[in-house]
């Protein structure tokens, strides 16, 4: 493994084009991912912290995969890593969601990830995210990973209506897997819900602050790393404004 759990299952999307040059891959998962990296079919076995894979193994970091496989342009990028949700989680989720509301639905996250000084990197503003939210009339979950004391009451507050709080789910991303793949809508920044949302084959809107990091690109409103994901950029010299009028 390499980075955060989004970067894993980022750059996991090379395996199978690894696996099909003929390689065994022996894969050291991070713990929270583990549960969905076993049932890849490109995956040939998990092991743990301070296991050894084997006197033959290779080791790579799964962030050098796409230098080691020379992807060299937009051209080579692969798909996204395909996801497949348990289907016994799929079904105990589709219930839960029709006990919160009506669908539409819409997942909303607004915070992630921290920096070498601990600081937050990527946040957009909850009050304006959920303002623009408001008119869908959508069924809306939070799917924030630790938010704040109050933050969830202060979401639906600017909504004007009940945010259902599915935070916990991020304690089992088997589940969110399920979540992600069924929801109508997934509204946020970029994290690992992102990245489980591009394996389930969704598309999602994300908002993308100022600088971006390589995944994003460095303008415009799609990636090629995302397939039918929509960007909405944070300027520089106009805050969130611009990108918000468009995501409303």
């Amino acid at each position: 493994r390499d980075q955060g759990l989004g970067d894993e299952i980022f750059f996991l999307r090379f395996a199978p084009e690894l696996a099909g040059r003929g390689a065994r891959i022996v894969y050291q998962a991070g713990v929270g991912i583990a549960s969905i990296v076993e049932r890849l079919p490109c995956i040939d076995a998990l092991i743990d912290e301070g296991e050894e894979p084997g006197e033959d193994a290779i080791p790579i970091l799964v962030g050098d995969l796409p230098y080691l496989l020379e992807a060299r342009s937009a051209a080579d990028i692969p798909p996204p890593l395909a996801l497949e949700p348990a289907p016994g989680r799929t079904d105990a989720m589709r219930g839960r969601l029709e006990s919160f509301g009506p669908p539409p639905y819409i997942g909303v996250t607004w915070r992630a990830g921290i920096n070498d000084t601990n600081r937050l990197y990527k946040e957009a503003p909850m009050d304006v995210i959920a303002q623009a939210l408001a008119p869908t009339g959508a069924t809306v979950l939070a799917l924030q990973r630790n938010p704040e004391p109050g933050e969830v009451a202060g979401f639906a507050d600017a909504l004007g209506r009940e945010l259902f709080d599915a935070t916990a789910l991020n304690g089992e991303l088997a589940d969110m897997l399920a979540l992600l793949a069924l929801i109508d809508d997934y509204v946020g920044v970029s994290n690992t819900n992102m990245h489980i949302r591009a394996g389930a084959g969704r598309r999602a809107r994300v908002l993308v602050p100022h600088p971006p990091e390589f995944r994003w690109m460095a303008a415009g409103d799609t990636s090629p790393w995302f397939p039918g994901f929509t960007i909405y950029r944070q300027r520089r010299d106009a805050g969130w404004k611009d990108a918000v009028e468009a995501l409303a």
